[in-house]
């Protein structure tokens, strides 16, 4: 909603229809909206996964593309691409911190990739600093108290919502009613996936519009909250989360003319594996998303190059760091080999055609479409 309402005066500007598709269009809205993308009547179609459900209906679409692509599964990209009546349509996938597994697909030649590496004018970066005592915690609240008394506003995110399994866990709920008695007289709203989609968008709005100082939310506020006098977040229990994740956490603050500043507070105990410290310390010390996603691609390995896992060791890829010029000659080479013989028709090209069928078969023997 907040994509199609900033893209709708330049859509306007163009003469371009737009409309807007999520999981709440249903019954005869949907069917009529549908219906007229699929006559070719909407230009630009925006929304959630709902549209992958509209896509194969659509026979003139010509370009899709994924927002925090990873976000999503690898049959997303696949579904997208495959492509119905005028061909297979152009796929840009978008992400601050794309996932191991893309940036394999990118340099194995399945992916084209480009880089944005200039942030927005006006915006500084944000910093992020890792708490791991209470003596840390504490301070980190301070700062936000002190955000608060300068007419800033601040986000405190919690993995879980209400009930925790583990004991200890700090839950958004039981966060907010302790943060409304400690902070008062400051306004402290909540937010999490289980509030009804009117008290969700009646919480964003208070809080974008400044009249909430404290937003307590789940990891609902990882994407597209864009309040430019947010300047402090407090992540609890950081180290249950990736580091795609708190990346794009630490996003939503720093947006305006303040810098902002994310903390990353371990979880209380020894529970805290030295694997999340580490990962912890990686996001403090590079607020580079592309840097971090290849540090992650180092971690947890590209996942399946043929196939759906999105993390792991696979037997497909050997150290990427190593391979990264031989595959660039390799993919240099098959481009060239098509684009003399797209058919791989001539002799010499032959071996390869029957390599490339065999592995055609193998990889889409259970795919009807």
């Amino acid at each position: 909603e907040q994509q199609a309402r900033a893209l709708l005066p330049a859509a306007e500007r163009l003469g371009l229809e737009l409309a807007a598709l999520t999981g709440s269009t249903t019954g005869a809205a949907r069917a009529a909206l549908l219906e007229r993308a699929a006559a070719g009547q909407i230009a630009l179609l925006i929304g959630t996964q709902a549209l992958l459900d509209a896509a194969p209906h659509l026979p003139r679409l010509g370009l899709a593309i994924i927002d925090e692509q990873h976000r999503f599964g690898v049959t997303v990209r696949a579904a997208l691409a495959r492509g119905r009546g005028a061909g297979v349509p152009h796929l840009l996938s978008m992400s601050a911190t794309p996932i191991p597994r893309s940036l394999a697909l990118a340099l194995h030649g399945d992916l084209d990739a480009g880089f944005l590496t200039e942030r927005p004018g006006g915006r500084a970066p944000a910093a992020a600093a890792v708490c791991l005592g209470a003596d840390e915690r504490r301070a980190a609240y301070g700062r936000l108290r002190d955000a608060i008394a300068d007419g800033r506003q601040a986000f405190v995110v919690c993995p879980v919502r209400e009930v925790a399994r583990r004991g200890g866990a700090v839950t958004a709920v039981a966060q907010h009613a302790r943060l409304l008695r400690e902070l008062a007289p400051a306004r402290v709203g909540l937010l999490h996936g289980a509030l009804a989609a009117d008290a969700k968008e009646q919480t964003l709005r208070a809080f974008a519009a400044g009249a909430l100082d404290v937003l307590v939310a789940t990891t609902v506020v990882e994407l597209g909250i864009d309040v430019p006098n947010a300047t402090v977040m407090i992540v609890e229990e950081a180290d249950r989360f990736g580091v795609a994740q708190l990346h794009q956490m630490r996003g939503r603050v720093g947006r305006g003319r303040w810098p902002g500043i994310c903390f990353l507070c371990a979880g209380e105990g020894a529970r805290t594996t030295d694997e999340a410290r580490a990962r912890l310390a990686l996001v403090a010390a590079s607020d580079d998303g592309f840097s971090l996603a290849e540090a992650d691609l180092a971690q947890r390995g590209a996942g399946e190059l043929y196939g759906t896992r999105q993390a792991g060791l696979s037997s497909e890829l050997g150290p990427l760091a190593e391979i990264a010029d031989l595959l660039a000659v390799a993919r240099r080479e098959a481009e060239a080999a098509l684009a003399a013989d797209p058919a791989l028709a001539e002799e010499a090209n032959r071996p390869l055609a029957r390599a490339a069928e065999a592995r055609a078969r193998t990889l889409f023997a259970g795919d009807a479409g």
